[in-house]
């Protein structure tokens, strides 16, 4: 009895390990924003953001252009998804699609999804500029703006994290309610228990990471609309 008991509870135990170690990771993630916040380092927040914002957009890229036949490549919905994060206006697009032509070659086709990640980039950072121009405006002083603004970007992370998070514990919740049953299948429930949480996690951290990118810009929008509504 006390044998079977132990094995129960190392069993638990090997599914509780799988959880920790995604939750130290997020853990590890959020503190670094408080951190950032504590120690007064302004600039650690916008990097995290534009870190977010840098791999959304080659995602965004690689998704599009994930072929071999460059004629293939879904241009059109570059910019459509990317016209979802932040607007553009007729210059910008005809920028960008002339960016994303490819004379040939496979090196060719490298140095072009790379030279559509950095124009979008630098599109990325051009808006970042705008909000920190708008708020500026309704800020009282360089001060007041600065914090504004770091405010803005501290609670888009942090709410970002910490909503998918508690979603995200939901879910596994369920999963591990049910999946005992897989053993009826023949299959170890510790190990697809394992795949499936692995698959989720790396889901919703990309989730997180697209969360902050949409939020920020459409917050980012809203601050750029206000004046011109005043």
């Amino acid at each position: 009895m006390e044998g079977h008991n132990f094995d129960i509870r190392k069993h638990l135990l090997e599914y509780d390990d799988v959880l920790n170690k995604q939750r130290t990771i997020i853990y590890k993630n959020r503190r670094e924003i408080l951190e950032a916040a504590v120690s007064g380092d302004k600039s650690a927040l916008k990097r995290m953001i534009m870190d977010l914002v840098e791999q959304e957009l080659e995602f965004v890229v690689s998704f599009h252009t994930n072929t071999e036949e460059k004629d293939d490549w879904n241009v059109s919905e570059i910019y459509e998804t990317a016209k979802t994060i932040f607007g553009f206006n007729e210059t910008e697009k005809t920028e960008l699609l002339q960016t994303s032509r490819v004379s040939g070659s496979k090196v060719d086709e490298v140095e072009t999804r790379e030279k559509i990640v950095n124009w979008l980039l630098a599109k990325a950072k051009k808006e970042y500029d705008k909000m920190a121009e708008s708020v500026a405006v309704s800020a009282g002083n360089a001060e007041e703006a600065e914090n504004l603004m770091f405010s803005i970007e501290k609670n888009i992370l942090l709410r970002a994290i910490d909503s998918l998070w508690v979603e995200y514990l939901v879910s596994i919740d369920h999963l591990r309610a049910g999946i005992g049953l897989r053993g009826y299948g023949q299959r170890d429930p510790l190990i697809e228990y394992k795949k499936e949480t692995y698959q989720m996690f790396n889901e919703l951290q990309a989730n997180i990471q697209k969360e902050v990118v949409y939020s920020f810009y459409k917050v980012s929008a809203g601050l750029q609309l206000a004046p011109s509504v005043m």
